[in-house]
């Protein structure tokens, strides 16, 4: 397994990579180009330096020949870099972040700690903001142009703040034409809008790390790899985003042997309109949830794939699962039953689960709600100083 690791400056990187060289026995690389923030940091760790590859091509020959062993890359920074890596089936890419004003101290903090005058928060924001979104340096702007205030004349015109560069001492100077900025996905941001991971790190202590760590399951290998149940339910969601239900988006898929035998969304019926443009008046009208069903016009998810499979489909030899992102209602459970279904999946509750729940019991009929691995994670780090 790789974990890479991006995120922006004093968010937590290192303390992160650490926790799993020091737990979890992985071994640290990164790639020269990044060095800096590893030969320069300044938390302090009794763990192994960062094994140093001059490309990602490099780095990821070396991961492959050695696939049995865990790498944590850090820090990433270059979204090429993480095209060429994350085609790979052992590549995690983890990004780690946090509030701009608790980075900030953090800085602070660890440029104290070693007798150096840290930032004003201005040139803070202005260099986060340069890494962050690649976004081109300005050239050097003579004296006179120097104003105070929140604006200033440039050209008989008052200039944006956004068109100008803060100064160490909180003066402001007028930005020349700048050049084309960098694409966007050269940026850190891009790469980190492709994680698989994202960790909120506003904690302070290490214990609260720590838990927030081991919570994550980060060396679970259906961070890699999705399970049956997780598969299924998110072609579910994908489903779902077909529907055009007033009410709520609902996908479901009906699977025999692992194999997809009829997928339904809810939506009004063939060459009725479509219930977002007016064609259901009971769900235009925000009816509460479980009232006036039987005015409705909209097929659920469930019926339109039991319909499309049909009962000797589902029930002619082999175990029948259907997967939905929604609970069935009573209606729906009556049909599951009645087609042969086995055992239903589902991921978010609806309004009248145990009357469905209880149906299904009655008629044998297995139900389990299905609670995927997610990719947003609360909490993390430290009071160490920071990469």
């Amino acid at each position: 397994m790789l974990i890479a690791i991006a995120g922006p400056t004093c968010a937590g990187k290192t303390v992160v990579a650490d926790f799993l060289t020091k737990t979890y026995h992985f071994q640290p690389i990164s790639l020269r180009s990044c060095s800096r923030h590893i030969t320069n940091r300044t938390c302090s760790s009794n763990g192994p330096r960062p094994q140093l590859f001059e490309t990602a091509s490099d780095l990821i020959h070396h991961v492959t020949s050695n696939w049995s062993t865990h790498f944590v890359l850090y820090p990433l920074e270059n979204p090429d870099d993480w095209n060429l890596i994350g085609k790979r089936p052992f590549a995690l890419l983890v990004t780690v972040d946090a509030p701009l004003s608790v980075r900030f101290k953090r800085c602070v903090a660890a440029k104290a700690a070693l007798g150096h005058t840290p930032p004003c928060f201005e040139d803070f924001v202005q260099q986060d903001e340069n890494r962050l979104y690649a976004l081109p340096k300005s050239s050097p702007t003579p004296r006179s142009q120097h104003v105070n205030g929140p604006t200033a004349k440039i050209g008989g015109l008052i200039g944006n703040l956004d068109a100008l560069q803060l100064e160490p001492h909180g003066q402001a100077r007028a930005e020349s034409p700048a050049p084309s900025a960098s694409p966007r996905s050269s940026s850190l941001y891009f790469l980190m809008s492709k994680a698989d991971v994202r960790i909120v790190n506003h904690f302070s202590t290490l214990a609260e790390l720590h838990a927030v760590l081991r919570a994550a399951k980060l060396i679970d290998p259906e961070r890699l790899r999705p399970s049956w149940d997780s598969y299924f339910m998110q072609l579910c969601n994908l489903a779902a985003r077909r529907s055009n239900c007033m009410k709520r988006r609902v996908g479901c898929i009906l699977v025999k042997d692992r194999r997809i035998i009829a997928t339904g969304y809810n939506g009004t019926p063939r060459g009725v309109k479509n219930c977002n443009e007016g064609g259901c008046p009971r769900c235009n009208d925000n009816a509460p949830c479980g009232s006036g069903l039987d005015v409705c016009l909209c097929l659920h998810a469930e019926e339109n794939a039991l319909l499309e499979a049909g009962r000797e489909r589902v029930d002619n030899g082999g175990d029948s699962i259907l997967y939905c992102n929604t609970c069935p209602c009573l209606g729906c459970a009556k049909k599951i039953v009645q087609v042969g279904v086995k055992e239903v999946v589902y991921s978010l509750a609806y309004g009248m689960d145990d009357m469905t729940a209880r149906l299904l019991k009655e008629a044998g009929v297995k139900l389990r709600q299905h609670s995927p691995l997610s990719s947003d994670v609360d909490g993390l780090v430290v009071d160490e100083i920071w990469n």
